[in-house]
């Protein structure tokens, strides 16, 4: 539900329920994506940083304020994947060179990640050099999210990190 505010400003308020879900089916994130124009690559963020953090790997983050551009957001890891989420985030701020742009501020700490690959190709890239840049950046605003593990070399992701298919709901203020 859009609500648009006298300020200008606007909510977004999303809520759901999963349905003919299997037992024992856990959910990468709920949340949402968005595309914002290219020029909008400057990010500040209230929030874990300065690297990226996911629910079961962030001890090595703090929180505090934090600025970099949208393709330092990025892990570069060899094989293309999901990468340079930003947890535990309380607003966040995409800009131009002037400094004009988009605010988010989430109800509850929410996380984020913004690319210049869509997942589609993310997930379709076996290397890096095979991704395609966008026009336009595309950013991730999660309520939840599932943790990474480490099962490559270790043990799966535990159960206490995984997103469970219950009803949810997360609202986001966006100003300019």
């Amino acid at each position: 539900v859009y609500t648009f505010l006298a300020d200008g400003s606007f909510r977004l308020d999303v809520a759901g329920k999963p349905v003919n879900i299997t037992e024992g089916t856990c959910l990468p994130r709920f949340g949402g994506e968005m595309q914002l124009p290219g020029n909008l690559e400057g990010v500040q963020w209230y929030g874990l940083g300065p690297g990226e953090s996911y629910v079961d790997s962030k001890t090595a983050q703090r929180i505090g304020y934090y600025k970099a551009g949208v393709d330092a957001l990025m892990t570069n890891y060899t094989f293309p994947q999901d990468n340079g989420n930003r947890s535990e985030v309380r607003r966040v701020a995409f800009h131009d060179i002037h400094g004009a742009g988009l605010i988010a501020v989430p109800d509850t700490p929410f996380n984020f990640s913004a690319h210049r690959y869509s997942q589609e190709a993310l997930t379709i890239a076996k290397h890096p050099y095979e991704l395609e840049v966008s026009e336009n950046i595309y950013v991730h605003m999660d309520a939840a999210m599932s943790g990474i593990g480490s099962g490559s070399c270790g043990p799966q992701t535990a159960d206490k990190y995984l997103v469970k298919p219950v009803p949810m709901k997360f609202g986001i203020r966006f100003r300019t």
